[in-house]
């Protein structure tokens, strides 16, 4: 009752300080666009979880090879199929090693090792080999030494190195990959890009061949690509980048019919800007989001692509290695020795997984509607 029979005077009252530059002082630290979705795909654990996955098999891809002295394709006959054999780990976790103490047909490494010692000098005797010369034969029964020779993820059925070739395959996998998406992305934002901004019968024309390019089965002429040429890298390159661009350019296309006839294009052409410059200047740049994305998804469809026709005998022919040969040579082998199969597989899987799950925490964070 008091609060409300108060009565109200003029001293209660002072008058506000009003500072024009305090009302148009920011606040909080101004960010880009590239570093405000920098900042959303941080938090996206499981984006950044695949980065980093992806990060590590590059990095494995250029310097795995080097952590060991076997070759690419060092052929030796008397130590094929053997199981993985770690550093270390074999004393500790027996699956992951052998350790050569038991002669006695428990340790496969020390068992072809003795053999193989038996193997030389009955060889040696048939040969009538002196002591002191030997030959290609008789060299490669002597190497193998499961005290000293550790293979990582195991030997192949010629054997080779399955640790060394599978990083290989890995980089020639990725090369391959990320050769068809940047040359997808040329193609088809130049083509997208023109189709667009000009319109009319140009874009009609242009449009008529990407149909038709889009009803052609894309396996089939892929196939028939490989087969008019010799399969190596460059022909799968250009089977792969035939079609390979119409998704590109379709995205491309879309996005810049909407932006073309926005006020910021149209100031520029008043201030005389050339069609080459609205293009390649104004409009791509505010279509970088999805043409980041769609590269992003076209990395693992190109290295899927590639270990399929690797397997099915199309892609690369030995000796050399990818990620598709690879698995194709364990394949053979894959009821009795199934580690020359796993690895290649697994690398496959997690190069898949892990670019797109990044793609998709990209779209999110690049989609100015996602922010939250």
């Amino acid at each position: 009752m008091e609060r409300e029979n108060m009565k109200l005077t003029s001293e209660m009252f002072e008058p506000a300080k009003i500072n024009m530059d305090e009302s148009e002082k920011i606040n909080r630290k101004s960010l880009t666009f590239w570093q405000d979705a920098w900042i959303r795909l941080k938090k996206n654990r499981g984006a950044i979880g695949g980065l980093f996955v992806i990060i590590f098999i590059i990095f494995m891809s250029l310097v795995g090879p080097y952590f060991n002295e076997h070759g690419i394709d060092d052929q030796n006959i008397y130590r094929k199929n053997l199981p993985p054999k770690v550093p270390v780990l074999e004393t500790i976790v027996p699956w992951l090693g052998f350790t050569g103490n038991n002669i006695k047909g428990e340790d496969e490494y020390a068992r072809k090792y003795y053999k193989n010692l038996e193997t030389a000098k009955e060889y040696r005797e048939i040969r009538r080999i002196p002591e002191g010369e030997t030959d290609q034969t008789l060299q490669d029964i002597q190497e193998f030494n499961p005290n000293t020779d550790y293979f990582w993820f195991g030997t192949d059925d010629l054997g080779r190195d399955v640790f060394t070739r599978v990083w290989y395959g890995t980089r020639i996998s990725l090369y391959i990959a990320f050769l068809v998406a940047f040359i997808d992305l040329i193609i088809g934002v130049v083509y997208g890009g023109v189709s667009a901004y000009y319109g009319g019968r140009i874009d009609n024309v242009m449009q008529r061949i990407v149909e038709i390019l889009i009803g052609i089965p894309n396996l089939i002429l892929i196939i028939f690509f490989i087969l008019v040429l010799d399969p190596g890298i460059l022909s799968i390159t250009l089977a792969m980048v035939i079609t390979g661009w119409v998704g590109m350019s379709r995205i491309v296309r879309g996005q810049l019919l909407k932006l073309k006839e926005q006020e910021f294009v149209l100031a520029s052409r008043t201030l005389g800007a050339s069609d080459s410059r609205l293009i390649f200047k104004h409009l791509i740049p505010n279509t970088l989001g999805p043409i980041i994305i769609t590269v992003m998804f076209t990395v693992p469809g190109a290295i899927f692509f590639e270990a399929f026709l690797s397997f099915i005998g199309l892609g690369l022919q030995p000796p050399i290695a990818s990620l598709g040969v690879i698995v194709n040579d364990g394949f053979k082998w894959m009821t009795t020795y199934p580690h020359t199969a796993f690895v290649g597989s697994a690398v496959i899987s997690a190069l898949m997984i892990s670019f797109n799950i990044f793609g998709d925490g990209l779209r999110d964070a690049l989609d100015p509607k996602m922010r939250t």
